[in-house]
């Protein structure tokens, strides 16, 4: 069963980042197996287009929304013995098909799942989450009596600190 095509079905919804997901696929090391990818956008945004196509991809719209309306309209459009699928926000391991495929040579075997792992500890929603905790951290630790007034800060009276009545 692994000498057949392996289709990759990806739906998309105006993600960018499907750029870096296509430039994994192209990398990857599937030992004598060919593989399409089957890009199908739930908006017919040009730039998708563009990206699907300089990757040389199949390029599918299906204006019916939702990823299941546009992972069942890629399964239309496979070639594939073998159909895997993944997200535009992914990004495929070098070895991500051949791993996939390889427990096919099972006859028993119908299907297969995976892991999927973050690809960095450090992302924006990791820094912005850290930075609002640490803002709020500072706030609390401030050496009061502090009056905050259009992002300067200045003296109360009573605390020995001449007040800053500039408006």
């Amino acid at each position: 069963m692994r000498e057949g095509l392996i289709s990759v079905i990806v739906p998309v919804l105006h993600d960018v980042r499907l750029e870096l997901l296509l430039r994994s696929l192209r990398s990857q090391e599937v030992a004598g197996q060919q593989y399409e990818v089957i890009v199908v956008d739930n908006a017919g945004d040009e730039e998708i287009a563009q990206i699907a196509r300089r990757y040389g991809c199949r390029y599918v719209v299906e204006t019916l929304p939702g990823s299941y309306a546009a992972r069942n309209a890629g399964l239309h459009q496979a070639a594939g013995d073998i159909v895997a699928f993944t997200d535009a926000d992914c990004v495929a391991d070098s070895k991500w098909l051949d791993s996939l495929t390889r427990v096919f040579d099972a006859p028993e075997i119908g299907g297969v799942g995976g892991r999927i792992k973050k690809l960095s500890r450090d992302t924006w929603l990791d820094r912005a989450s850290r930075d609002h905790v640490e803002g709020q951290v500072r706030l609390q630790h401030l050496p009061f009596p502090l009056a905050v007034r259009g992002n300067r800060e200045c003296g109360v009276p009573g605390d020995g600190a001449a007040p800053d009545r500039r408006v």
